[in-house]
C-alpha cells in the first residue's frame, strides 16, 4: 500500500506542483501596486494616477477569468473563486484544493485563519460567504461528476481510438454534473 501511495504521489505531486504555480502567477499578474487592498476584494480597485484622477485597477487574469466563467455556474451557488476551482481542477481533481488555498491567501485580515474558516467568511462587498452550507454541497457534487480529468480522457481516447468518445465525455459529464448539482442547490437552498 505505501509504494502505491508513494508512487501515487510523485506522479501526481510535480502536476499539482505546477498548476498551483500557474494558478498563483495568474492570480499575481498583472502587479499591482503595494498600496492596493487584498487581491479578492469584489470589486474594482482604485488608483490614483500622477495628476489625482482615480482609475480603476485591472483584475488579475484569473479573477478576469473567473468572472468570464461565473455567469454559468452562478446558478450553482459558486462564487468566481469555487468557479476558477472548478476550471483548474479539469487536469486533475486534486489541483481544486491548492487552487481555493492559493485564492484565498494575501487577506491580511484573514491571514491566521484556515481555510475553512476564510471560505466561509462573509465578503466585504456583498456580506455573502463564498460557500454556504447549500452551495458547498453543489460544489462537492458538481466536482464528483463533471469531466474526467485528464488521464481518463487520454485512456478513454486510446482505447477508443477516437476523440469523439472525449469529446462527449467531457459534455455529458459535466452537463449531467451541472443539472444535478442546480437540483441539489435549490434542494439544500431550500432547507439550510
Amino acid at each position: 500500500m505505501w509504494s502505491k501511495c508513494r508512487q501515487y504521489l510523485q506522479k501526481m505531486g510535480g502536476i499539482i506542483l505546477l498548476a498551483s504555480i500557474i494558478v498563483w502567477a495568474l492570480n499575481y499578474f498583472p502587479l499591482h501596486n503595494d498600496s492596493d487592498s487584498a487581491p479578492d476584494m469584489d470589486t474594482n480597485h482604485i488608483m490614483a494616477t500622477e495628476s489625482g484622477e482615480p482609475t480603476p485597477q485591472p483584475d488579475s487574469y484569473l479573477k478576469m477569468i473567473g468572472k468570464a466563467v461565473t455567469p454559468v455556474f452562478q446558478p450553482l451557488g459558486f462564487s468566481w473563486r469555487a468557479t476558477v476551482a472548478a476550471v483548474a481542477g479539469i487536469p486533475a481533481k486534486e489541483i481544486i484544493v491548492s487552487t481555493l488555498g492559493v485564492l484565498y491567501t494575501g487577506d491580511e485580515e484573514t491571514e491566521q485563519a484556515t481555510l475553512s474558516q476564510k471560505i466561509t467568511m462573509p465578503s466585504t462587498v456583498t456580506g455573502q460567504p463564498d460557500f454556504t452550507p447549500a452551495s458547498a454541497l453543489s460544489f462537492l457534487v458538481f466536482v464528483l461528476l463533471y469531466c474526467p480529468c485528464i488521464a481518463t480522457l487520454t485512456a478513454i481516447a486510446r482505447e477508443t481510438g477516437s476523440w469523439k468518445y472525449v469529446c462527449f465525455s467531457v459534455i455529458y459529464n459535466t452537463v449531467v454534473a451541472w443539472i444535478i448539482a442546480f437540483i441539489v442547490f435549490t434542494i439544500a437552498s431550500l432547507f439550510i
